[in-house]
């Protein structure tokens, strides 16, 4: 992939807006690849809390982070989600610009620094940001450049913004099973049509299908197209554990969830050489 710049892309510091000519945009932040806003018929689409800190010292709360190599808690240090979030990424320039979707690309590669979390493995991560005019697309490919295979479990860890966490509905997961992390990691089975939150809600839900829909508010629909992610998290603090996160405002559970597209049931094995690629399109409807 060549790097080339467009008027549509600005960098400035570790910020790279992206303009359509519809006149929806969105921002990446380096640290972390982190999509930080997505704005479509000026009104902001994502989440980022007021307290989030942006100087690098701790993955940026909101937006849509990258989970890489680990979900949730594990082996690797320090923290949980793994070190993708955390590390600043390099930006690669501008993939295409056209008068449908402008596309920009960043990269990580293996470091010190992630090899220091006790991930030893080679790898190069490709991760691509495309805006149209109501679509916002995340594309990673993770290439394992190491002599032995590894496993992972990558997530795109999408925060939305809502005006009243009593109006979401998040639909197609009826029928399936999950892991609700709130009851102590016990399977159960969703019976409702749409799920709903009124309380702290951190479940996995296994073999999601590949279109969800959200209705954000009883007047918006955001689609969720995910590609070679087979699973989905809900997720949503509620009162008590927004209290316990110094990095997000008491009262901001009302205005947020979480509905991420990973693989993070089971997760992804990979041969050396071999690359493997997933994702996501938000579609505004």
């Amino acid at each position: 992939m060549t790097p080339r710049t467009s008027p549509n892309v600005t960098e400035q510091g570790s910020l790279v807006t992206v303009r359509h000519p519809s006149g929806s945009s969105c921002e990446i932040d380096k640290l972390g690849a982190t999509v930080t806003s997505w704005r479509v018929q000026d009104r902001e689409r994502l989440f980022v809390s007021r307290k989030a800190v942006r100087d690098g010292t701790k993955p940026i709360r909101g937006g849509i982070p990258l989970v890489f190599p680990q979900f949730g808690q594990g082996p690797l240090m320090p923290g949980q989600h793994g070190f993708a979030r955390k590390l600043y990424w390099t930006y690669t320039g501008v993939a295409r610009d056209d008068p449908t979707e402008v596309l920009v690309a960043f990269e990580l590669k293996d470091s010190d620094a992630t090899r220091s979390s006790g991930w030893a493995h080679a790898f190069k991560l490709t991760y691509v940001v495309t805006l149209g005019a109501d679509t916002l697309g995340t594309h990673l490919a993770v290439t394992n450049t190491d002599k032995t295979p590894f496993k992972f479990t990558p997530l795109l860890h999408t925060y939305f913004a809502t005006p009243d966490i009593t109006e979401v509905r998040v639909h197609d997961l009826k029928s399936l099973n999950y892991t609700d992390k709130v009851r102590e990691a016990q399977a159960y089975y969703e019976d409702r049509d749409a799920v709903t939150f009124d309380a702290e809600v951190d479940r996995i839900y296994h073999g999601a299908p590949n279109i969800i829909h959200l209705d954000v508010d009883p007047r918006t629909t955001i689609l969720i197209k995910k590609n070679n992610l087979r699973d989905v998290v809900v997720w949503n603090p509620w009162a008590d554990k927004a209290q316990e996160m110094a990095d997000f405002a008491d009262e901001e559970y009302k205005s947020m969830f979480c509905v991420e597209a990973g693989t993070v049931h089971e997760a992804v094995s990979l041969q050396p050489s071999q690359t493997w690629e997933a994702g996501q399109q938000l579609i505004i409807k």
